[in-house]
């Protein structure tokens, strides 16, 4: 079959065994009815003590790489794909958790979505742009969801996380799902890329920011506009700009682009990058 989900991942004998691993077809084994009996004994478990003893007893992949031994130093390959884990716990405000899968399904990014192996939470893949830039591809898709209301587990942000066998008999497969560009770059770099104009001359500090939004290509818009809105935030808070010009003029910007998809979760992205620059004052020569 034609999927980007056809491809090779290493497989381990259980969550406690790290060496010894196998490669198996990322596509059959989410198809793979084989470990069924075992996931529906687990679902019918109220002890969570005993859900995570015959949990720890199913077969893992490690969907983000292929591996001679499962830890990062130990990686062969990547498999460009990122997984996320979304449980119920800790969701509470969302609505109609058990619906999310139908909502995630929607996310043309999503190549996969299905049950968690306490069938209480849903886990899913999405393919990444550069795979050496895991950590900050993970990083990103959880600004995402957290966008939307949706808090996902941390752990895949390494390399080597574990995925047990899981069953859902109405997952949901993307075979030409889109690849995932955006990356997080972390505000303490922002401030090495930029030389900061002085105190005076705050046309400069907008000029700056406005080619930030208008130049970014295809895939880094997000976050040139979250640099940007967070190099703003910086200069009002060491008192330089004024704080409603600085929000007028980030919003027209954006508005201005005729590429942008969404213009709600623009604004809240600039909200939120303007408010963490505001807490972190630029300070310039006076």
């Amino acid at each position: 079959m034609d999927s980007i989900l056809n491809i090779e991942v290493s497989c381990f004998a259980n969550y406690d065994t790290p060496d010894n691993p196998k490669l198996v077809n990322l596509l059959a084994w989410l198809k793979s009815e084989k470990y069924r009996g075992q996931v529906e004994k687990i679902r019918s478990l109220t002890d969570k003590a005993e859900r995570d003893r015959v949990k720890a007893t199913l077969p893992a992949i490690t969907p983000s790489g292929v591996f001679t031994y499962r830890s990062v130093k130990d990686l062969v390959k990547h498999t460009g794909f990122i997984q996320f884990d979304i449980d119920a716990n800790g969701n509470e405000s969302v609505g109609n958790f058990k619906e999310l899968k139908a909502q995630l399904s929607k996310i043309k990014n999503v190549a996969y979505c299905g049950l968690s192996v306490s069938g209480t939470g849903f886990w899913g893949l999405i393919p990444i742009a550069y795979p050496e830039k895991h950590n900050q591809h993970h990083k990103s898709i959880e600004e995402a969801f957290r966008a939307f209301g949706i808090t996902i587990d941390p752990a895949p942000k390494s390399v080597a996380s574990l995925r047990g066998y899981s069953f859902d008999a109405d997952a949901y497969f993307n075979h030409k799902a889109l690849i995932f560009e955006h990356y997080y770059v972390p505000p303490a770099q922002w401030s090495t890329i930029f030389s900061p104009p002085t105190s005076a001359n705050t046309e400069k500090i907008f000029e700056t920011a406005g080619r930030m939004i208008e130049a970014a290509p295809d895939g880094q818009k997000w976050h040139q506009l979250s640099k940007a809105s967070y190099l703003l935030g910086g200069y009002v808070g060491a008192g330089l700009v004024e704080s409603n010009d600085a929000l007028a003029f980030l919003k027209r910007k954006i508005e201005r682009r005729k590429d942008v998809k969404s213009l709600a979760l623009a604004y809240k992205t600039i909200e939120k990058s303007f408010a963490e620059g505001t807490k972190n004052p630029i300070n310039t020569p006076r």
